[in-house]
Formats: C-alpha cells, sequence, structure tokens
C-alpha cells in the first residue's frame, strides 16, 4: 500500500491525500486528519515524512512522461471492463 500525504514539492500550497483505496480506506479518517492540520500550519499528529509525494524523487506533474504514465492505469482498467483485454 503506498500512501501519500501532504505538500507537493514543485505546486506552492498544493496538498494531496491518495492511496487510501482498499485496505487504506482504514487509514483515510488519520490521513485526512493529518492533511487539515498541514493545511491550517499546525504540528501534525504523525510524521508525514514516510509518506512525502516526492519520497521516490522530484516528481514533474506536467512532463508528459509523467502525465502517460498515471493515465494508464485508468485506461487499462477501463480495456478490461470493455472487454478489450
Amino acid at each position: 500500500m503506498e500512501i501519500f500525504a501532504g505538500a507537493f514539492p514543485s505546486l506552492d500550497g498544493f496538498l494531496a491525500a491518495t492511496g487510501c483505496a482498499g485496505a487504506g480506506i482504514a487509514m483515510s479518517g488519520g490521513i485526512g486528519r493529518l492533511v487539515a492540520e498541514l493545511a491550517m500550519d499546525w504540528p501534525p499528529f504523525v510524521d508525514a515524512a514516510p509518506h512525502r509525494i516526492d519520497r521516490f524523487g522530484e516528481i514533474d506533474p506536467f512532463d508528459p512522461h509523467f502525465c502517460s504514465a498515471v493515465q494508464m492505469p485508468g485506461q487499462v482498467k477501463l480495456q478490461v471492463e470493455k472487454g478489450k483485454r
């Protein structure tokens, strides 16, 4: 399970919370609280560092390769649902 929560370094003021599908849904309340505390500039109740969005390296959300990669899972799912795969 890959939870991503916190600031997006290259987009000033953008906070994200994602990865709550499946078993992660049980953590969504805590993730929501974490992001709310970050948005209010309050001390977070847990360390957000392990869930930073950029922990795997620098991300450019406008890079065509990145956009293609994040769109692919949804496209594959649609193909499966339509019986094309």
